[in-house]
């Protein structure tokens, strides 16, 4: 028997001067550097990494977090309402990555990621990463006329991960879906099946839920 099923395909984001129906620029930036042309994002860096020239993916600063259990952190100046926003954003040039370690990117409130499962840790290239927030669990995400609040954000190393970041940011978008045949079914797999289709009304956009099999081995619950 031949079936067909959805695969995350990549995303749609919502870049440049845009505007939601409810005034919601659609990138905010959490940070992107401090220098005379890194115009932007007002949460503070803390913790290790130091601000580089060479670090940079656009502008004048980016970050150099070095290696051996490095925790750098982004602290708003406030609770920043997240709920019209759908990914974090960032840009990354891993410089070493020893297999079998990790970066966990997690918020102050919901579930602790392991970001090695959105990237090429192999790949010593800058990469955009695009972690959707629905897999941080914040309380109250995708919930009708709520309020999300985040405050800080974290980048915990263990071992030994050298690495580049810079213009980190919340952004709108949607996840894109392809359509493949599936000839031999693994019936468990049907745990994993996307969920019917909606409309967001809050934010005007069609989404699919479609969590990722191995989500659940992979994120820890940040109390």
């Amino acid at each position: 028997m031949e079936i067909r099923t959805l695969v995350s395909a990549g995303y749609n984001l919502w870049e440049g001067d845009c505007v939601t129906t409810s005034g919601i620029e659609c990138v905010t930036i959490i940070w992107n550097g401090t220098g005379v042309e890194d115009i932007g994002g007002d949460w503070s860096h803390q913790g290790d990494g130091t601000e580089e020239a060479y670090a940079k993916y656009s502008g004048r600063n980016g970050l150099h977090v070095v290696k051996n259990s490095s925790f750098a952190r982004f602290i708003g100046p406030y609770q920043l309402d997240v709920s019209d926003y759908t990914m974090l954003s960032m840009w990354v040039k891993p410089l070493e990555w020893t297999v079998g370690d990790e970066i966990s990117v997690y918020f102050n409130v919901g579930y602790s990621l392991d970001l090695s499962a959105y990237m090429n840790t192999l790949s010593n290239e800058w990469q955009r990463v695009l972690v959707p927030l629905a897999d941080f669990g914040l309380p109250n995400w995708g919930d009708p006329g709520a309020t999300v609040g985040v405050k800080q954000l974290n980048l915990n190393s263990n071992g030994n991960i050298q690495y580049y970041t810079d213009d980190i940011s919340l952004v709108i978008g949607t996840t894109v879906y392809e359509s493949i045949p599936v000839c031999h079914p693994d019936m468990d797999a049907f745990e994993t099946e996307p969920t019917e289709p909606r409309i967001d009304t809050k934010r005007g956009i069609h989404v699919r839920a479609f969590p990722p099999p191995n989500l659940e081995a992979r994120r820890k619950y940040i109390p």
